[in-house]
């Protein structure tokens, strides 16, 4: 039996780009982003940075594109796709890019970390006091996960 499996932590290098795909669902939003992975080989002393293209679907990518900022440390669970595209040549190339099923928010850059605890604090709907400060305790000293759609916030 084949798997198709990635996890991942790293860095977002800038800020997440958002696309609208031409499609009839209600939310075609699709967030694109580049992952930086540190790692040290057994036999090197310097870290090596690899970069891994990743795109995130539906209302999933509304809330990445919430909670998320260039330099946030996050971990994705998704799987390999296959995708073309074409050069600056004009040459048709296929490449691999990482289809997020699910993050997990491990650590925002210091400047981004008020911005995003007083976003979350604007309640969008009727406000509870109770769960408001749940909310900013959560984000402040615990890890976020976010599953995808139906399973999120």
């Amino acid at each position: 039996m084949a798997t198709n499996k990635v996890i991942l932590t790293g860095k977002i290098n800038e800020m997440p780009s958002r696309e609208q795909l031409a499609s009839a669902a209600a939310n075609n939003t699709c967030v694109r982003f580049n992952l930086a992975v540190a790692a040290q080989w057994q036999t090197s002393e310097q870290l090596q940075t690899e970069w891994f293209a990743c795109v995130i679907n539906g209302k999933q990518a509304e809330t990445f594109l919430r909670y998320t900022q260039k330099g946030a440390s996050v971990k994705i669970n998704g799987h390999l796709h296959m995708c073309p595209f074409e050069t600056k040549e004009g040459q048709s190339v296929y490449g691999a890019e990482v289809v997020v099923d699910s993050f997990q928010l491990l650590e925002l850059p210091p400047e981004c970390l008020q911005e995003t605890v007083e976003s979350i604090a604007q309640p969008a709907v009727s406000p509870n006091p109770r769960q408001e400060a749940s909310d900013t305790d959560t984000l402040k000293n615990q890890v976020l996960e976010f599953l995808k759609d139906e399973h999120f916030i």
